[in-house]
């Protein structure tokens, strides 16, 4: 799989997490039924679901818990009917960050799973 085939898919936002969470509760639970709902009716793409957490902790740590948020997605969607071979995920933790600021307010937009799709 070249990851630089996806691109990014405007009915797929990203979603956020709490700090130092991976499971998807609440508010991202509605939004990922919505997801499940597009990729199901959109068979024809394949998935890639990006794992970021902010800048806190260590490089490992990130990298660690950035898989589990992407985990977790691609498992939400597998268990409304998208098949597992068409999901992927990557973990890049902190290394891409969506705001380089150090505050709050730019932590919690790094804590998110992004997604990607490109036609199968």
């Amino acid at each position: 799989m070249n990851i630089g085939e996806f691109a990014d898919a405007p009915a797929l936002k990203d979603v956020f997490f709490e700090p130092g969470r991976a499971d998807i509760v609440r508010n991202a639970a509605t939004i990922m039924l919505g997801y499940a709902g597009w990729v199901v009716d959109n068979r024809d793409f394949l998935v890639l679901i990006e794992g970021h957490t902010d800048h806190e902790g260590a490089r490992e740590g990130n990298l660690a818990i950035a898989e589990r948020r992407a985990k977790a997605a691609a498992s939400f969607l597998m268990a409304m009917d998208v098949s597992d071979a068409r999901l992927w995920t990557v973990s890049y933790g902190s290394d891409r960050p969506m705001c380089v600021e150090k505050s709050d307010a730019c932590a919690a937009k790094n804590r998110r799973v992004h997604f990607r799709v490109k036609r199968q």
